[in-house]
């Protein structure tokens, strides 16, 4: 069974710097569950549950997979694949399914033969291409 979880950038003092609406904002990415439109529950250091307030344009759901390093595939990530094929696209969910350049997650992983990565976010200052 995936785990369902969500991330969205949670504007404060953090150590990232993302473009929104053509604008930069300074933050840090938050993972959790989604309480309300705009709200993500985090577990604290100390295990207790605490609410981020997120930019709502930010928020992506995790696709249950991870890349060749790892690193949790989220929607909005910026994903780079060689191998049968080699495209560069954003993950977006459509149709039910996570998709990469217009093919689902499942059979572009299956044709890249894990040589998948995260290469960024759709909202980072300098987006690759």
């Amino acid at each position: 069974m995936r785990e369902i979880l969500f991330r969205g950038f949670h504007p404060c003092d953090g150590p990232d710097t993302i473009v929104v609406n053509g604008e930069k904002v300074k933050g840090r990415w938050v993972e959790g569950y989604l309480w309300s439109k705009r709200t993500i529950g985090v577990t604290s250091p100390c295990g207790n549950l605490d609410e981020v307030v997120v930019l709502p344009s930010t928020v992506g759901q995790y696709s249950g997979l991870t890349d060749k390093n790892g690193k949790r595939i989220w929607e909005g990530d910026i994903m780079r694949g060689y191998g049968i094929i080699e495209r560069t696209g954003p993950v977006v969910f459509d149709k039910g399914t996570f998709m990469v350049s217009g093919i689902s997650m499942i059979e572009w992983e299956a044709l890249q033969h894990g040589h998948t990565e995260v290469i960024g976010t759709v909202f980072d200052e300098e987006a690759p291409q």
